[in-house]
C-alpha cells in the first residue's frame, strides 16, 4: 500500500463525555440540578399577562403561583418596572425579553429526584445567577444571548434555552416549561450542523442535552423562529423550543456537535443514490444515508476482497472527507479500504487507501467529484461482514 495514497486518519472526534466526578466537582459541573431561590415569580410584577395553559395532569396554579411557591409568566411576557415579591427572578428590572411566558414547573415535577441526564460538561446554575464562566452561547434575540440549559422534569431531563441571570425554558407537551434551577452547557470549540428535518436520528457527535422518562435521548439544537435563534431539544426529528407560553417544533434546525466533530456540508442526502456489490437480507444501500445508524447495510457475506459501496450524490461538488459508521455491531467495519472519486460514474481515480474502524474519518486532498466508490480490500479473519450504519460526505 502506498504511503503517498495513505488518507489521515482522524479518529476520537468524541468529546469524552465520561469525565471523573472529582474533574466535575473542581469545575462546578453537577448532573444534580441546583438549588433555585424559594418563592420567587417567574416574571416581573410590572404587567401580568394571561395565564399559559397549564400542562395536563399539573396541579392548577392560582394567582398566588403554584404550590412550590413559583408563579406562572403571562403568554407573551410581561415586562414589570420592579421585581415582585421575593425580589428575584430574571423579570426583575423590567428586563424580562419577549417570549418569557410559560409554565413554571408544578411541585409535583420530580425536581427531588436526579433522572439519568446524559454526562457532559454542564454546569449547574439558578435563576438570579450570572451564566456559569465558560457558558456556551447558542443562540440571540435582539440584546439577549441565550445558552444551551437542561433540567429534570417529570422523571426526565428536558433540554432548552437558558436566559442570562434567568431561568431554562424548555417545551413540553405543548406549553412552554419554565425551571429556575438547572445546568448549562459550557465549552467553545462545538460546531452547529446545519440539517432539515424530520430526521429518524442525531447523526454521530450530535451533543446529548436529555432524556425523555422512556429513555429516548434528547440533543442540543438551534433554530430562528420570530426575531431570535432559540436553542432547544432534537426531539422525534423536530427543534423542539419554548416560545410565548407555547411548545414550537421546528423542521429546519441546526444540531450541536461534539468539538472537532467533521461537519457534514452536503447534508442533503435525500437525493443521493446508495449502490453495492452485494446485499444481505433485511437491509438496503440507501439504509446508510437515513440519518440512522441503527438501520444499515450489510454486504451478507464475510469480507474476501472486492466488495464494493457506491453513492452518487447527482451532482458534482468539491469534497474532502468520508465518514463511515459501521453501526451498532462492532467489528463490521472494512478490514482494509480503497476510496475512490469519479465525475462521469465509469472512471475512478483513488485518493486514499487505509485500514479500517468501527468509525472511520477519511480526509483527502479537496477534489470534485459526483460519485464516491469505497472498496473493501481486505480478508476478516472472523469471518465479518461490512457494513454501514451511517455514510457522511464533507466538503470540509
Amino acid at each position: 500500500m502506498k504511503e503517498s495514497r495513505r488518507a489521515v486518519m482522524v479518529m476520537g472526534w468524541s468529546f469524552g463525555w465520561s469525565l471523573g466526578l472529582a474533574a466535575m466537582q473542581a469545575l462546578g459541573c453537577s448532573l444534580s440540578p441546583g438549588a433555585g431561590p424559594a418563592g420567587g415569580d417567574q416574571v416581573g410584577a410590572g404587567v401580568r399577562g394571561q395565564d399559559a395553559v397549564v400542562t395536563a395532569g399539573d396541579p392548577p396554579a392560582g394567582e398566588g403561583g403554584s404550590t412550590s411557591g413559583e408563579g406562572i409568566g403571562g403568554t407573551g411576557g410581561a415586562t414589570g418596572s420592579g421585581g415582585s415579591a421575593g425580589g428575584g427572578g430574571w423579570g426583575a428590572g423590567g428586563n424580562t425579553p419577549a417570549d418569557a411566558g410559560g409554565v413554571a414547573a408544578p411541585a409535583d415535577a420530580g425536581n427531588d429526584e436526579v433522572p439519568l441526564a446524559p454526562p457532559g460538561p454542564w454546569a449547574a446554575t439558578a435563576a438570579g445567577s450570572a451564566p456559569p464562566i465558560g457558558a456556551f452561547p447558542a443562540g440571540q434575540e435582539g440584546t439577549t444571548t441565550f445558552y444551551a440549559c437542561r433540567a429534570p422534569f417529570k422523571g426526565g431531563v428536558q433540554g432548552g434555552k437558558g436566559f442570562p441571570t434567568g431561568n431554562c425554558n424548555f417545551g413540553y407537551g405543548g406549553a412552554e416549561v419554565v425551571e429556575p434551577s438547572y445546568e448549562v452547557l459550557v465549552g467553545a470549540l462545538f460546531t452547529w450542523q446545519p440539517t432539515v428535518g424530520p430526521i429518524l436520528r442525531a447523526p454521530p457527535h450530535a451533543v446529548p442535552s436529555g432524556r425523555e422518562v422512556s429513555g429516548i435521548l434528547q440533543y442540543v439544537c438551534r433554530a430562528s423562529y420570530m426575531t431570535g435563534i432559540h436553542p432547544g431539544k432534537m426531539v422525534k426529528g423536530a427543534c423542539s423550543i419554548g416560545y410565548g407560553g407555547s411548545e414550537v417544533g421546528l423542521s429546519s434546525f441546526d444540531l450541536l456537535l461534539d468539538p472537532g466533530a467533521p461537519v457534514d456540508n452536503l447534508r442533503d442526502r435525500g437525493t443521493w443514490k446508495a449502490t453495492a456489490s452485494s446485499t444481505s437480507a433485511n437491509t438496503a444501500p440507501e439504509n446508510a444515508l437515513d440519518d440512522d445508524n441503527a438501520t444499515r447495510w450489510s454486504s451478507g457475506h464475510a469480507q474476501v476482497g472486492g466488495e464494493w459501496f457506491g453513492v452518487d450524490m447527482g451532482a458534482p461538488a468539491t469534497i474532502q472527507r468520508v465518514i463511515l459508521d459501521a453501526g451498532n455491531v462492532p467489528g463490521d467495519f472494512p478490514t482494509k479500504f480503497d476510496l475512490a472519486t469519479s465525475l462521469d460514474g465509469a472512471a475512478f481515480t483513488s485518493v486514499a487507501t487505509g485500514p479500517g474502524a468501527q468509525v472511520l474519518n477519511v480526509i483527502f486532498a479537496p477534489t470534485s467529484a459526483r460519485y464516491v466508490k469505497i472498496t473493501q480490500t481486505g480478508q476478516s479473519n472472523q469471518g465479518k461482514w461490512w457494513a454501514i450504519g451511517d455514510l457522511a460526505i464533507s466538503d470540509q
